[in-house]
Parts: C-alpha cells; sequence; structure tokens
C-alpha cells in the first residue's frame, strides 16, 4: 500500500504530447556514414516515475562516430529505465556519466578516436529536465515569445566568444571553431549542462544536431536561421516540421549528417484552428482541380500544403518547389513536400531554377498513383547541388525541353538509389517497382552515373538493388504512353499545362 500511494503521487509523463524526428546524411559523399541518432520513448524508471524521453546524439570521429553515437542513446535509455532515485537532474547526469564511459570504452577496446555530443529531453508532467553536451541544440518556441536556445555548444569557438576573444560572424574564419571542448568520449571528468524548465501548453521543443545550425562554407548564414524556426514549428506537425528543417538544411547544402527532433505539447494552436483548416483545405482542393493540379494533401491538417510550409509570395526560399496550373503560376511548396496523386490523374512541377514562368527549369509530370517527395533542390543554373527525389509509387515524367541546363538528380527509395544526369532538350520516363526504378529514355541522352549506364533514346532500363540491367529498345506505343501522362500523346517534349 506505501509504494503505491508513493507511484501515484509521482507526476506522470504527458500522454497526448506529440513528437517525431526526421534526418539525413546531407549533401556529402553517399558513402558518408550516418553518426547522428535519434530516439523517443515513454519509459518507467525503477523508482516508479513515467518520463518522456527525447534524445538526440551526434558521433564524431575520423572513424567510428556512429559507434559512438550508438552507444551513447542506448546507454542513456537504459541508465535512465533504471534510475532507482527520485531527482530527475540526477537521474539525466547519471545517465550522462555512464554514456561517457560507454564511449570511452568503445575508443579503448577499438583504438578509435571518437566522442559524441548528447542532447536530452525528459519530460514529466508539465516540467522539462534538459541534459546537455557538446555542440547538438534545444530550443523552445513559443507563441507570443521570442525563440529561445537553451543549451550552449561546447565548441572552441564558441568558447572564444563566450570569452570576448571573437564576435559569432567570425565562427567561418576562426580555425577549429567547431571542434568540441567538451563530450561524451573526451575524458573521465564530464562537466555537462543540466537545467529544469516550467513548460507551457503549445510549447514546442526542438532537438537538433549542428549540421542543422551552424554556417554555411561562405559563412554568410546559417544553413537554417533561427528566424526561420518559429514559423516552421506552429505550423506543421512535428514530423513535418522536423522534415522542413532538415530538407531546408540539406538543400542550402550541409556539408553534415542533420537531424531534427520537434515535441509538440498540448494545446498547439495549430490544432485550435482546425475547423478553419478544414474550410480552407477544402477550397483549395477546389481551385485546384479548377486549374487541373490535383494534390492530395497528406499528413496534418494544418494551414500548409503537404509535408512543407506553404509561403506567401515575396517570403519564398530559393530551395523550393514551383507547382504550376493554368492560372497558378508562382504557387510555391518548400522543398520536403510530399506530393500523391491519384491512379489517372497528374500533377505538373516546374522546379530547378525556373522562373515565374515556368521557363528555364525541368517540367515534372506525375501520374500512376505517383507519391513523391523532393528533397532538395538546385538553387540557380549551374548549381552543383544534386535534386533528391524519392519517388516510392507510379510514374513521373521528366521533360527537359525548355531547360537552360542539365539536370542531375538522385532517385531514392527503400530499395537503393541511381544516380540520373538529363541534358537540355531531353526527356525520361521513370517508373516505381517493387525492385527499384524502371528508366525510359524519351529524348536525347540520359546518363545513370552511380550505377554506370548510358541510355539513348527509345532505350529501356530497369535499376534494381543498385545494379543496372541491360538496355532493351522500347516502342512508339511506350512512347505515346508516356505522352499521355503530360497531354502529349505524340511527343512527351511537347507536354502543355492543362
Amino acid at each position: 500500500m506505501v509504494a503505491n500511494s508513493k507511484t501515484t503521487s509521482i507526476p506522470a509523463a504527458p500522454t497526448d504530447l506529440l513528437c517525431d524526428f526526421h534526418q539525413e546524411i546531407g549533401a556529402v559523399s553517399k558513402d558518408t556514414p550516418q553518426e547522428d541518432c535519434a530516439r523517443k520513448e515513454k519509459i518507467r524508471t525503477t523508482s516508479g516515475q513515467e518520463v518522456f524521453l527525447a534524445v538526440v546524439c551526434d558521433g564524431e570521429g575520423v572513424k567510428g562516430g556512429e559507434r559512438a553515437s550508438e552507444a551513447a542513446i542506448r546507454t542513456i535509455f537504459n541508465a535512465c529505465k533504471g534510475y532507482d532515485g527520485p531527482s530527475l537532474p540526477a537521474m539525466l547526469k547519471q545517465a550522462l556519466d555512464e554514456a561517457n564511459r560507454a564511449v570511452i570504452k568503445i575508443a579503448n577496446d577499438e583504438r578509435l578516436n571518437v566522442r559524441a555530443s548528447a542532447t536530452i529531453a525528459a519530460i514529466a508532467k508539465d516540467t522539462l529536465y534538459l541534459g546537455h553536451i557538446g555542440h547538438s541544440r534545444a530550443y523552445l518556441a513559443r507563441e507570443g515569445e521570442s525563440l529561445r536556445r537553451l543549451t550552449t555548444d561546447h565548441t572552441q569557438g564558441e568558447d572564444l566568444v563566450r570569452a570576448g576573444k571573437i564576435k559569432a560572424e567570425d565562427l567561418p574564419r576562426t580555425p577549429k571553431a567547431y571542434e568540441l571542448s567538451k563530450a561524451l568520449g573526451l575524458g573521465p571528468d564530464l562537466q555537462a549542462d543540466v537545467t529544469t524548465l516550467e513548460l507551457k501548453r503549445g510549447d514546442h521543443l526542438l532537438l537538433c544536431t549542428d549540421g542543422l545550425t551552424k554556417f554555411s562554407r561562405d559563412g554568410k548564414r546559417h544553413f537554417v536561421e533561427e528566424k526561420e524556426m518559429p514559423s516552421i514549428l506552429g505550423k506543421n506537425a512535428p514530423l513535418e516540421a522536423a522534415r522542413t528543417l532538415v530538407s531546408l538544411s540539406v538543400g542550402r547544402n550541409s556539408q553534415d549528417n542533420v537531424t531534427a527532433l520537434v515535441i509538440e505539447m498540448p494545446g498547439a494552436a495549430r490544432l485550435k484552428k482546425s475547423y478553419t483548416v478544414q474550410i480552407a483545405v477544402g477550397v483549395s482542393i477546389l481551385l485546384a482541380l479548377a486549374l487541373g493540379v490535383f494534390v492530395i494533401l497528406q499528413g496534418s491538417k494544418s494551414a500548409n500544403c503537404g509535408q512543407g510550409e506553404f509561403y506567401l509570395k515575396g517570403d519564398v526560399p530559393k530551395d523550393i518547389l514551383v507547382i504550376s496550373g493554368k492560372e497558378n503560376k508562382g504557387a510555391t511548396y518548400y522543398c520536403g513536400t510530399r506530393i500523391t496523386v491519384g491512379a489517372s490523374d497528374s500533377t505538373h512541377l516546374f522546379f530547378d531554377a525556373a522562373d515565374a514562368n515556368g521557363k528555364g527549369g525541368a517540367l515534372l509530370s506525375l501520374g500512376g498513383g505517383a507519391q513523391l517527395i523532393a528533397t532538395y533542390l538546385a538553387a540557380h543554373a549551374g548549381d552543383s547541388q544534386t535534386t533528391l527525389l524519392t519517388l516510392t509509387a507510379g510514374r513521373m515524367l521528366v521533360n527537359m525541353k525548355n531547360a537552360d541546363h542539365a539536370l542531375r538528380f538522385t532517385l531514392t527509395s527503400d530499395k537503393g538509389t541511381v544516380e540520373l544526369t538529363l541534358d537540355k532538350g531531353s526527356a525520361a520516363g521513370i517508373e516505381a517497382t517493387a525492385s527499384g526504378w524502371d528508366v525510359y529514355c524519351l529524348a536525347g541522352t540520359c546518363q545513370a552515373t552511380a550505377p554506370a549506364k548510358t541510355l539513348n533514346a527509345k532505350d529501356h532500363v530497369a535499376f534494381a538493388g543498385g545494379k543496372a540491367g541491360e538496355a532493351e529498345v522500347f516502342d512508339d506505343a511506350k512512347k505515346n504512353e508516356w505522352g499521355r501522362l503530360c497531354g502529349a500523346p505524340l511527343s512527351p517534349l511537347d507536354c502543355k499545362l492543362p
């Protein structure tokens, strides 16, 4: 009876908060490992406390960074679940100490020079307990208030900024600015930060690795600016917000792994407006149908288009999709937007440096129940950045008739990846299959670089498991079938908007 009375008096974890995360390798070599780890779970400690636990870790090292982050996050969760005391700040301190020993053990046993950053959010009732070491970050977005950074970067550059020896804008030009000064694995004497904060209804928390927030190579901006975060967090469900933030960073050529984990406390403003939003969504769909553009909105019923935030004219990042209809040129969607079309419908997208009239960029037509995410896009003609297209179902036709430069893009899904390059004036039809994609070169030359394969006009190749099959010639009936996808039965290059 005494044990039961103690358990019921302990604050429980919120039951209706929302949390999700997204991560990408980043704009780096395809062989680069994913050294970020993220995990979320409602746990019960050995002492009976219910806690919502979310952790982001970022491993580093010439080799084995992923081993460090995996060990750290696993140890943190095990330590918190096994904690038998009453103090949650003490629980976080103990968990970070154990994670530090785990990373040091890996370094010693496997002779690796590894370390890891870790940011922990533990929520019990309306209280946030935050544990932190390294250069990952935690932010609080609260309605009516400015964004608050809740953590301090433990890097050599930030140490110099806090000491008044350099200014924050000098970080990109400061040698070793991003090298860790405190982290898991750097030594036995860990000095982690542990803080406590009372949360309010509707609060949003963001945990992220430094691939999201550090300066771009030219030093002109952060990959994602702090001023962009509140709107993205407030208008999107956690998964959509995380995807949008990560897509922005990768789309701006972040040379690092990128992870964003978003927590939304109960009572978010976007949920209060659901009735108004449903009316607005209905009107939008009717308008889209009138224009011949059919887009099924997925994810939450918030005031955004698909899984990306909608921007009004004059407030548009360069790394966006432009979805065009007869009178709808210039409607803009964040990179990371998920587009889904019905089996017999089509959606037309100008992307990759297209101007307001769609000139200069590629025209992409979707059909056959296509499901597509464009994760990041070249920001201007000649940009060395690659366009990442996740096509998991259906068909898409990429038309380069009006393009003023070649388009390089990567097809990706859980079946593997294929890197393709289309010259201006060329066209390709791509169909998702159970094992990969069928690629039809409809005009010009279609070059696959990984795996290497050159397709001439009327060549068809099946890509499966990262390998290319033998090229086969297809007939005019198949070419016309692709043409009908965009309303031009005789030539896919004559695609016209509906």
